[in-house]
């Protein structure tokens, strides 16, 4: 296996701030809702396909490239023009939603995230009548090295 490719139908979800709460006096931290539930959607969508195409975990170090594909907002269509995909330079930071989608996938297509060292990621608005959606590439890194 040289690689795995994994498609995430459906509006990229970033990484939110975590939320603290008290338990019989002592501190808790814990995932928002929204970014809990999104990494459950994400991890389980990668353990389908992992199981459909016989994929097994990627040990040692790994090359990363995820695409999120962000919706194109209603004012930007046009019906004589319509819009092409662009570059999205607005919220969420890409950072934000790698986040999400590195913490949903481990133990899964790997066992840590640590063990990603290369990463390459690209926030796009999607063009017009294309649906939002995240492309995430895992590939195991060359051990040789040129820096």
């Amino acid at each position: 296996m040289n690689s795995i490719t994994i498609l995430i139908q459906g509006v990229p979800v970033p990484q939110g701030r975590p939320k603290c709460t008290t338990i019989g006096g002592n501190a808790r931290m814990y995932d928002p809702p929204k970014s809990k539930k999104e990494k459950q959607r994400i991890a389980a969508i990668a353990t389908a396909m992992m199981k459909e195409h016989g994929w097994e975990m990627i040990e040692g170090p790994i090359t990363c490239r995820i695409t999120f594909m962000m919706p194109l907002p209603k004012s930007a269509e046009r019906k004589r023009n319509p819009a092409k995909a662009q570059w999205h330079i607005s919220t969420p930071d890409a950072d934000n939603l790698a986040k999400t989608v590195l913490d949903a996938l481990n133990e899964v297509a790997y066992h840590d995230d640590s063990q990603i060292c290369n990463i390459h990621i690209m926030k796009v608005r999607c063009q017009q009548d294309d649906s939002p959606r995240t492309i995430i590439q895992l590939m195991k890194a060359k051990e040789d090295i040129d820096v």
